[in-house]
Formats: C-alpha cells, structure tokens, sequence
C-alpha cells in the first residue's frame, strides 16, 4: 500500500510502508484526529478512501497493525474489515481494547459470519455490522467517527 493517497494538509508524515493517509483540500480544519482503516481488500479500500475524500474526513489505511501505540496514539476511531489476511481481526480488537479503551471501533463482515460476528462483539467492538449495513451506511458512519470531541 505504499505511495498511495494523499496526505492531510499540513501534517507530517508517518507511513511505514504498509499504510497511507488521505484527505482533501476541503478537510475540516476542525477535524485533525484520523480515523484508522485496518483493512486488507484493496478493491473495498478504494471505496471507502473516496468516501472520505467526498467528505473531507481524514483516514489512516492500514494493512496490519504491529505497534498498536504508534497506529493508535492520535486516532479519533477504528474502522475494522473482520475478514483481515494480515491479522486475526478479534485478538486484534481485544489488543486495541486493552490499550485504548475509549476509541470507538466499527468493524464489518458479511452477514453469514455469525461466529466471526460474535468473536468481535466480544473482543470489545462498538458496532459490528454487516458489510452491505456498512456500506450502506458509510458516510454517515465516517462523519459520526470524525466528529470534532
């Protein structure tokens, strides 16, 4: 996932190779935290990095999630794809949790993963929906997770 994005008006960069940033010009200046994308489906991760251009919220796309403290320390949420090739996305929940108990976390996958779905209610997930339910629902899901604290 190197080299793809942009970066967010006026911060510094802080990619590692397997992770970008994207916002737009139009990025609410009141709007600095990102929310990070944990997800390994290129073709789904373009969907939601031009949803978050059309509204200007900043995201941060990760692949994995190796150093929970560096990906996590200034993010507003955690958007999770629960059908990760790069994690075990429940262990992965249960860690965020643990060290960052505040941060709200969406994570999607699809309707018939009822253990799956399960796993992540468990593992301390905010809202675990169904992929369509998300997809449906992703620019108010986008806007809800970037609203200014």
């Amino acid at each position: 996932m190197r080299g793809r994005g942009r970066q967010p008006t006026g911060a510094a960069s802080k990619n590692s190779g397997n992770e970008s940033d994207v916002a737009d010009e139009q990025t609410d200046p009141r709007i600095s935290r990102p929310i990070v994308v944990l997800i390994s489906d290129l073709f789904f991760e373009t969907r939601i990095r031009e949803t978050a251009r059309q509204l200007g919220v900043p995201i941060r796309v990760i692949s994995a999630a190796d150093d929970l403290a560096d990906v996590f320390r200034d993010a507003s949420a955690l958007v999770v794809d629960l059908n990760l090739s790069t994690a075990d996305a429940p262990d992965l929940l249960r860690r965020v949790k643990s060290e960052f108990a505040a941060l709200p976390i969406v994570a999607f996958c699809a309707h018939v993963q009822t253990e799956l779905i399960a796993q992540a209610n468990e593992a301390g997930a905010d809202r675990v929906l169904p992929r369509s339910t998300f997809t449906e629902q992703l620019p108010q899901i986008l806007r809800e997770l970037s609203a200014p604290d």
